[in-house]
């Protein structure tokens, strides 16, 4: 096969699709692109000399011999179509990382929740190892130079994703799922079909390879049964609070700089980890990445270094500053289960404040399917407000308004804030000294807290 000259990415703003372009350019291939908006992942990508255009056209793709597209974009989009036209190859953005990974031996780490950082996590790892592994992760970390890079080792690390049923196309040696719980039922219809989708993903394991499941999460469990059931030659680790795993923790302590474990494995203690990222649940993102790391070589040692120096990933429990004496803190907890373990990371983090929560639905159908965990996950916040719904792919008739949501939940009593522009003046208004604010949300509420911010330094 011919390596392509011209790569043209139609949605190339995207976290993964800009991964996969930075590879590209660093490669010395010819990198052009549109999207529907200009964020610094865009800025970035030309930086380092690709072409991209605002908006998607025809022309836009001129002279590419190879097309790469994102899930989101449609099948009728006009760049698109003009490739299928002149006879130029399309792949999505999961068959092209495919390509990219495929001279390589792969580790893969999806889940419901916990993959990015735990995909992070194990980059580092097995980079402190001096395995210099080529990563595509779907998350931004200070520690790594770019979410997207090749490295000089036989390895690569892949966040992925089941969404669209991305991570079907990949053929990992070593595969992690974090957990499994219910979640893009806009595409999957039922929690059957998840699972299902889960399952195809632990078969994808080359011959003898390793699958790597979170041991608290039943669901996951289930489909490693299933798949050990299917694949003799699978070996199946285990990871999870407490003893009784392959990869256990003990001695958990949640403390106001650093939550502290001793890892386990195989009922060896191993040592004494000090993690700078708060929560019981980057333990268990911890735990993923060193069973992984360890089925390729990379030791306790190396592990413990690279997590104790770990500072944790973009729009994860990312504290953007403090004004007045009010700390704002951003997380891209979007899901009841991550926000109930978000707030809790608080509690832990930043004792005695009261925490205010600027909350951002993630799409309407979420809000339906998971109304009754949505009323009960913001228990261990003191103040909510819920700010309009990002909607992503969808029309409001594809379930619950943010208006509709912030009325069903009252613990604590919700208050739909409207806009951003709106919730910022009511949140602002509302934060006293001493108070911890979080914005949450996968959407554009990450813009919210520099505002609150500033408003809070000019006041």
């Amino acid at each position: 096969m011919t390596a392509p000259q011209h790569v043209h990415f139609v949605g190339i703003g995207g976290i993964h699709m800009s991964a996969v372009a930075a590879i590209l350019l660093a490669d010395g291939v010819r990198v052009s692109g549109s999207d529907l908006t200009a964020g610094h992942l865009v800025e970035a990508l030309r930086a380092e000399g690709a072409q991209i255009n605002i908006g998607h056209d025809a022309a836009h793709g001129a002279g590419a011999d190879l097309v790469v597209r994102s899930f989101a974009v449609p099948d009728d989009n006009p760049e698109v179509l003009a490739a299928k036209r002149g006879g130029v190859e399309v792949l999505t953005r999961a068959q092209m990382v495919a390509r990219i990974a495929a001279p390589r031996s792969a580790l893969t780490v999806a889940g419901s929740h916990g993959k990015s950082t735990s995909a992070t996590m194990l980059t580092l790892i097995l980079r402190e190892a001096g395995l210099d592994p080529t990563y595509i992760l779907g998350a931004e970390c200070a520690d790594l130079e770019q979410h997207g890079a090749r490295g000089r080792g036989p390895h690569i690390v892949l966040e992925a994703d089941e969404y669209g049923r991305a991570f079907h196309e990949y053929r990992p040696g070593v595969a992690v799922i974090t957990n499994v719980e219910r979640d893009h039922l806009d595409y999957y219809g039922t929690d059957a079909a998840l699972t299902d989708a889960f399952l195809h993903y632990a078969q994808t394991l080359t011959p003898g390879g390793s699958l790597i499941v979170g041991a608290e999460s039943p669901c996951a469990v289930r489909v490693a049964d299933r798949a050990a059931a299917d694949r003799s030659d699978v070996k199946v680790q285990s990871f999870g609070l407490g003893p009784d795993r392959d990869w256990g923790a003990l001695d958990l302590q949640e403390q106001t700089e650093a939550t502290v474990f001793r890892p386990v494995h195989e009922e060896e203690e191993l040592g004494v980890i000090r993690l700078r990222v708060p929560g019981a649940y980057n333990v268990r993102n911890a735990l993923a990445a060193m069973a992984a790391a360890h089925e390729v070589g990379a030791g306790f040692a190396a592990a413990q270094q690279a997590l104790e120096h770990f500072g944790g990933v973009r729009r994860r429990f990312e504290l953007q500053g403090e004004a007045r004496g009010i700390a704002v803190v951003d997380d891209y907890a979007h899901h009841p289960t991550e926000i109930a373990a978000t707030l809790a990371a608080a509690r832990s983090r930043y004792p005695g404040r009261r925490r205010v929560v600027l909350f951002q639905p993630h799409t309407y159908s979420r809000s339906s399917y998971l109304l009754a965990d949505f009323r009960r996950c913001f228990h261990d916040a003191d103040a909510l407000f819920v700010t309009d719904t990002y909607a992503a792919r969808e029309e409001p008739g594809a379930g619950l308004t943010a208006a509709d949501l912030a009325a069903q939940i009252d613990d604590p009593q919700a208050i739909h804030a409207g806009s951003l522009g709106e919730a910022v003046t009511q949140v602002a208004k509302a934060l006293r000294a001493g108070d911890l604010l979080i914005t949450m949300g996968a959407g554009d509420v990450e813009k919210t807290g520099p505002q609150v911010l500033a408003r809070l330094e000019a006041s």
